[in-house]
C-alpha cells in the first residue's frame, strides 16, 4: 500500500490541505453546528471545496443531469399546457385544454402535489436523493458555495457569481411559466410586460441571495419537505454507508467539513440536536442526509493515487459487506469542530 508521503502533484497538495483544514485548532472545544466555532469553520469548509473543485468528479456532472431532469418539467408543463393559472389574461390551462378559474386553480395545485408524489417515490427508495441532486435549491446553494470558494480576484470570482445569477434567472422565468404565459410579451402591454419582468426580476433576486447568504440553513432549518422526511424517513439501502470494518479511514475529518448540513457521515446513526426554524431535534443523523455525496467526494480524494479501488465511505446501495470473521473496528472518535 502507498504512503501518502510519496504521493505528488494537486492530489498531495489537497491531501495536506484536507488534514490542515480539518484539524481543529489547539484548544478548541468541540462545538454544536450552531455555535460561534461551526461559523468559523466555514472558511475552512470553503477552501476544502476549492480544492475539491480542482479535481474532476462524477458528481457534479451526475447532478447537472438531475437539475436539467428537474428543469424539463418546470418548464415543459407549463409550455405544453398541463397547468396554468394566468395572472396575466385569465386563459387557464389544465390537462392540455383551456380551463376556467377553479380548474386552472387546481391544476396547479395538482402540478404541486404530484411534484410531491415524485418525491415521496424517490425518498422512498433512494433516500433524499433529490434534495442531493435534482433541486434547484440546493443548487442555487451550492452554487453560492462556488462562488464563496471562489478567488476573490481575477474571473473566478466573476464567473461564479455569472453562473449562480443565470441560473437564479432561469429558475425564476420557469416558476413564472406556472402563472404567466409567454405570449404576455407579445401581446401584452407594456405595463403587462414590465410587471411580468419585474416579477421574474425579483424572484431571481430573492434565489440569488438565498444561495449567496442563507444557503444550506433553509434545508437544514426550514425546508418543508426535507423536515418531513427527516421526521418520516422510510426504510432503504441507498445512501452514505462507512465501512468501519476495513480500518483504512485516515481520520482527516474532511467528510464531516464539507457537509453542507453539519453531519457527521461516518456516525449517521447518532440523533441530530441543535437545530433551529421549524426543525425538529432528536431524529437520526441518517434522516437529515441530503445525499449529495460530497462527503464521498472528499474521501474519495485522499485515497485517489494509492490503487484502491474501495474508499470507506461510500454512496451505494448496500453497505460493503465483510466476512463474519473480520471483527468490526469502530469508526474514529475523534470529533471535528465545526
Amino acid at each position: 500500500m502507498g504512503s501518502t508521503a510519496n504521493l505528488s502533484g494537486p492530489t498531495t497538495a489537497l491531501m495536506d490541505m484536507t488534514r490542515e483544514l480539518a484539524t481543529p485548532s489547539p484548544g478548541m472545544p468541540p462545538a454544536s453546528p450552531r455555535s460561534g466555532a461551526s461559523r468559523s469553520a466555514a472558511p475552512r469548509r470553503l477552501r476544502l471545496l476549492r480544492a475539491l473543485h480542482a479535481q474532476p468528479h462524477r458528481y457534479p456532472r451526475l447532478r447537472w443531469v438531475g437539475q436539467s431532469v428537474t428543469f424539463l418539467v418546470l418548464y415543459g408543463a407549463p409550455l405544453l399546457g398541463l397547468a396554468r393559472f394566468d395572472l396575466w389574461d385569465g386563459r387557464h390551462f389544465a390537462a392540455g385544454r383551456p380551463a376556467g378559474l377553479v380548474y386552472g386553480l387546481g391544476a396547479l395545485f395538482i402540478g404541486v402535489f404530484s411534484f410531491y408524489i415524485i418525491t415521496f417515490v424517490l425518498n422512498a427508495a433512494l433516500g433524499r436523493i433529490f434534495c442531493g441532486f435534482g433541486c434547484p435549491i440546493g443548487q442555487a446553494s451550492r452554487l453560492g458555495d462556488d462562488v464563496e470558494a471562489a478567488l476573490a480576484t481575477g474571473h473566478e470570482r466573476l464567473a461564479a457569481r455569472a453562473r449562480a445569477a443565470a441560473f437564479a434567472l432561469a429558475l425564476a422565468a420557469g416558476i413564472a411559466l406556472w402563472l404567466v404565459s409567454p405570449r404576455v410579451f407579445v401581446e401584452g402591454s407594456a405595463r403587462a410586460v414590465l410587471v411580468t419582468l419585474g416579477g421574474v426580476a425579483g424572484l431571481a433576486t430573492l434565489i440569488y441571495l438565498h444561495g449567496r447568504f442563507w444557503r444550506w440553513r433553509f434545508c437544514q432549518d426550514y425546508c418543508p419537505i426535507g423536515i418531513y422526511y427527516s421526521a418520516v424517513q422510510t426504510a432503504h439501502g441507498f445512501g452514505i454507508h462507512f465501512d468501519a470494518a476495513s480500518g483504512t479511514c485516515k481520520d482527516c475529518g474532511s467528510c464531516d467539513l464539507v457537509c453542507p448540513v453539519d453531519l457527521h457521515p461516518r456516525d449517521l446513526s447518532r440523533p441530530k440536536e441543535g437545530l433551529g426554524g421549524i426543525a425538529i431535534d432528536g431524529f437520526p443523523e441518517e434522516s437529515h442526509c441530503l445525499t449529495c455525496g460530497e462527503c464521498v467526494r472528499a474521501c474519495e480524494n485522499q485515497y485517489r493515487k494509492e490503487g484502491r479501488e474501495l474508499v470507506p465511505l461510500r454512496l451505494s446501495l448496500h453497505a460493503v459487506r465483510r466476512p463474519q470473521s473480520e471483527p468490526p473496528r469502530p469508526p474514529p472518535r475523534t470529533p471535528v469542530a465545526r
